[in-house]
């Protein structure tokens, strides 16, 4: 790779996910409104179970009929790793936890004392996370319901651009049977870069698939400073891509 002084190419089978404290970013974590649920009520709850009993997410790896079930896609090695982003995901995820707790208490208040009567008296008993960013309605079943102003919501600290991240990897398949149940773990060949989804950087390097540029290039694109292992010059490539057929 020390031959890449001219302009290299991001490779054709280079694959960059998403990801949202490590796990898959699919639509449901980039919003500012589910984001917090999928955090607090499933992604550490797998998590928890996981490092409890490993061997049980183990054994159902081996079942073809769990492929995409409630598993991490790990063996027992991965215990003390997974406990590690149990830790750090409640450190840096904490308004994400303190939003879905008040949605969980806000939705009792209301089903337990909401009896058809005027909502406007629960509005001062709405917790801190939610005011401003909540109306209470009845629903067409007259049931009392929450509605979200989601646009508002990425003003709040619910949308927390650092735990956006990405990692970049060569594959030669596409076999992830539990991508959106297991979360990236940075091992192996996987590349880790903290940079949030709409970074001007990415859509330069992006355009590398066919416009050649500097290895440098690249590095500054992706905020990368200092040496750099081999997971990131695997990337690139001096070959020209193959035309595109119509």
């Amino acid at each position: 790779m020390s031959r890449m002084n001219g302009g290299v190419y991001l490779r054709q089978n280079a694959v960059v996910e998403p990801l949202f404290h490590q796990w898959y970013a699919w639509p449901y974590l980039v919003s500012p409104l589910t984001a917090p649920m999928y955090v607090g009520n499933l992604h550490l709850r797998l998590m928890e179970s996981f490092v409890a009993n490993p061997q049980a997410h183990v054994a159902a790896l081996r079942n073809p009929e769990m492929a995409g079930g409630p598993f991490l896609s790990f063996d027992e090695s991965k215990a003390a790793p997974v406990a590690r982003l149990i830790e750090q995901t409640r450190r840096r995820a904490v308004s994400l936890l303190e939003f879905a707790d008040a949605v969980r208490e806000l939705t009792r208040i209301l089903t337990d004392r909401a009896d058809g009567s005027s909502l406007q008296p629960f509005y001062a008993e709405v917790p801190e996370p939610l005011k401003g960013f909540v109306e209470l309605v009845y629903d067409v079943n007259n049931q009392p319901s929450i509605r979200f102003l989601e646009s508002l919501l990425y003003r709040s600290a619910a949308y927390d651009e650092s735990a956006q991240s990405l990692h970049f990897s060569v594959v030669e398949d596409d076999d992830r049977p539990f991508v959106f149940s297991t979360p990236r773990l940075e091992d192996g060949d996987r590349l880790a870069v903290s940079l949030p989804y709409r970074a001007e950087g990415l859509d330069r390097v992006f355009r590398m698939r066919d416009q050649p540029q500097p290895l440098g290039f690249a590095k500054e694109a992706l905020e990368i400073s200092g040496p750099t292992d081999g997971r990131f010059e695997r990337l690139f490539t001096e070959q020209r891509p193959r035309p595109r057929e119509r």
